[in-house]
């Protein structure tokens, strides 16, 4: 995989110590976890329940995700001498498969916690489910605005929703790029959907003329239709697309059709070994970690262990792992006999470093406090970062 050149200046200075490397969190109260006993041993083998894509387009998102939570298991275990066990779910995009899966962990009475699902579409077809069991549900992935409005009140994300990315992507191309038209291609699932329409409203309410299309990355392979469809003076086609393959294959086609425009993909396109062409863009929920100081060695044991590489997907997997783990090992008390219900409370007041530095917490609607999105310009497949994105 070719060397991103890594984030952030802007975040620099917002950045905490990396307590997260080791696997401990960042906040000590009254309730410090290395004071609590563990009177059984039933509750320091709980599990972790992972639910993701593992196969199918999009398996290798899942399968980064997958490897990070295993990496914060193992860490936080040999720091607090727990034996949480972390499972690994396989939705495969499928809001059917996802419901029966959701349907299998909740069954799981040693299931305590659940990271994911993935997917905005996984989660509203399992969060009412998870609710009603008093399960929570952390996911690293899912961003559409509408899941903490109150319906799911056991799901947490640790990423920000497509209301802040949305705005910072719009205003990226019309405000710095100067793009005066854009396509904007959805991809026909609540993900695509809900960004393409956020970025359109800012679009247009910034002047920019804005046609519209879909299609399914997942499964078509030619998007010459779509090339077609692009306007000559088109400066822009906008992809919140999962899958980086494709997002290559529309902007080999757009080149191969002679129109001078760039592809502008999000979140699961980037992917440099997949994703790379001459020039474009993507953004991203979340900073590439390869160029923080504080990550490094981190990454050199994710590296070590798993012989791997990784873009942005991973790392917030860790961090939602971290999060169920402390919240499980704080709900065992003295007892040894936690509730879902008493994870769910502790999740809620989580402060922990994330693996990028900054400090997470939620907010009453279970979003993470200090929001950022991440953009990236894409020169002959070389990532370089330009710039972060509070907007809302």
């Amino acid at each position: 995989m070719k060397r991103r050149i890594g984030p952030l200046a802007a975040l620099a200075a917002t950045t905490v110590a990396l307590a997260v490397v080791t696997g401990a969190s960042a906040h000590t109260d009254t309730h410090s976890i290395s004071a609590l006993a563990f009177s059984k041993a039933s509750c320091l083998s709980s599990r972790i329940a992972f639910e993701g894509p593992l196969t199918g387009p999009a398996g290798f998102l899942g399968q980064e995700q997958g490897t990070w939570a295993k990496l914060a298991v193992r860490n936080y275990n040999k720091k607090y001498k727990t034996h949480f066990v972390i499972r690994l779910g396989d939705n495969d995009l499928d809001p059917a498969i996802a419901r029966t899966l959701a349907q299998k962990d909740i069954s799981d009475k040693k299931v305590m916690a659940v990271i994911g699902p993935s997917t905005s579409g996984g989660v509203k077809a399992t969060g009412k489910l998870f609710a009603s069991a008093h399960l929570a549900a952390i996911t690293p992935s899912a961003t559409l605005p509408e899941l903490t409005n109150g319906q799911f009140p056991t799901f947490f994300r640790v990423v920000p929703n497509d209301n802040y990315q949305g705005a910072g992507d719009a205003n990226y191309m019309s405000r710095v790029l100067k793009a005066k038209r854009v396509f904007i291609v959805s991809s026909q699932e609540p993900y695509g959907e809900g960004l393409a329409n956020i970025v359109q409203a800012k679009l247009k309410a910034n002047g920019v003329k804005v046609d519209r299309d879909s299609v399914d990355p997942a499964k078509e392979t030619d998007f010459s239709p779509q090339a077609t469809k692009t306007a000559s003076d088109t400066d822009i086609v906008f992809t919140p697309w999962q899958v980086a393959t494709s997002a290559q294959t529309l902007s080999q086609q757009l080149l191969q059709q002679g129109k001078k425009a760039k592809v502008f993909g999000t979140d699961g396109t980037f992917d440099p070994s997949h994703f790379k062409p001459t020039n474009g863009y993507v953004s991203s929920f979340a900073p590439d970690v390869h160029g923080l100081k504080s990550a490094k060695t981190l990454i050199a044991q994710y590296n070590g262990t798993f012989h791997k590489s990784f873009g942005t997907f991973g790392p917030p997997s860790y961090t939602a792992t971290l999060i169920a783990a402390d919240a499980m090992r704080k709900a065992c008390g003295k007892d040894g006999k936690p509730t879902r219900a008493e994870v769910t409370k502790f999740v809620t007041k989580t402060h922990i470093a994330s693996v990028w530095g900054t400090v997470i917490t939620f907010d009453s609607h279970h979003d993470p406090g200090n929001p950022r999105s991440f953009i990236f310009k894409i020169t002959n497949g070389n990532y370089k970062f330009v710039t972060s994105s509070t907007a809302k």
